[in-house]
């Protein structure tokens, strides 16, 4: 049999469900919904099977969560980069907004 998950939760189970019942994000609310079946105790195989995420995927989630908490978690969702520095300048912004 498996090791336990070894998780220092800063989050009770209810809070989990609670923010996972009114988060209308799909990528975050499934990272919820995940946490909080592992909060409550349930094994990450049940997990993978519950929220429909690949084990690694679900490991990642984890070990995101063991770094910097819920807000971690949540910060890496699919489209919402860093923001990254633009690869025209100011001028040449402006001069494809003119020909547009």
């Amino acid at each position: 049999m498996g090791q336990r998950l070894q998780i220092e939760w800063r989050e009770t189970a209810d809070q989990l469900k609670l923010f996972y019942r009114w988060e209308r994000n799909p990528h975050r609310k499934i990272r919820l919904q995940a946490l909080w079946h592992l909060r409550c105790g349930k094994p990450l195989k049940d997990v993978v099977e519950i929220v429909g995420v690949c084990y690694r995927t679900l490991q990642y989630w984890v070990a995101w969560y063991r770094a910097g908490g819920l807000a971690e978690v949540l910060r890496r969702i699919p489209g919402h980069g860093s923001g990254g520095i633009a690869k025209l300048t100011a001028l040449q912004q402006r001069a494809l907004a003119a020909k547009v």
